[in-house]
């Protein structure tokens, strides 16, 4: 009987070290060129082309898109006008994008070579985030981190000009997903779910 009551009375703290008391979540995974594609495209879309470059670039568009069609309407070739309209709406909106991204995909395939063979490993802190992957390691403070996005494959930082991914398969349950997001959001205000 009197090992139940020393069992029941209250026990003293702990003493813990403060290092012990630092939050940080990390996750490791094999990257993907697709990820690096993806940053790629929208760090580039993110981009303004100067006025000139833009104007030249619509009046390009225009004169092929609608000048050529409506040149053969004028010279009654209406089925042929149609056909080089429709092959330039296909063209400029689906072709261009999926060659863009394919393009992205082999210049990182080819630049850097082995880096979806090689674990990396993204570690949050209260101070930011940590990348190490390939012997290097690199370190990103939250206030640089201007905008957080996830899609079904990854997680997105992204900071000035750049980005970092994580690939949502480190996660071995989504419980642990859901708690690197929520520890994410808590310092990103930007948040987009694509």
């Amino acid at each position: 009987m009197s090992t139940f009551l020393e069992s029941q009375q209250p026990q003293a703290p702990a003493v813990v070290d403060s290092h012990e008391l630092a939050v940080s979540i990390k996750v490791s995974f094999y990257p993907s060129t697709d990820d690096y594609a993806y940053i790629a495209q929208k760090v580039n879309s993110a981009y303004k082309l100067p006025s000139r470059a833009q104007y030249a670039l619509q009046a390009f568009l225009l004169i092929n898109m609608l000048g050529l069609p409506a040149v053969l309407w004028y010279f009654d070739q209406l089925l042929v006008g149609l056909a080089v309209l429709i092959v330039s709406l296909i063209l400029s909106i689906a072709f261009l994008p999926a060659l863009l991204r394919s393009d992205y995909r082999h210049y990182f395939s080819s630049a850097f070579g082995s880096i979806e063979k090689e674990v990396a490993e993204v570690e949050l802190t209260d101070d930011g985030v940590w990348c190490r992957h390939s012997d290097s390691s690199s370190f990103h403070p939250w206030k640089k981190i201007n905008r957080l996005e996830e899609t079904k494959q990854s997680i997105y930082f992204f900071f000035d000009h750049n980005g970092m991914a994580v690939a949502k398969t480190g996660f071995a349950f989504d419980d642990e997903k859901n708690r690197f997001l929520t520890f994410a959001k808590q310092h990103v205000k930007d948040f987009t779910t694509v």
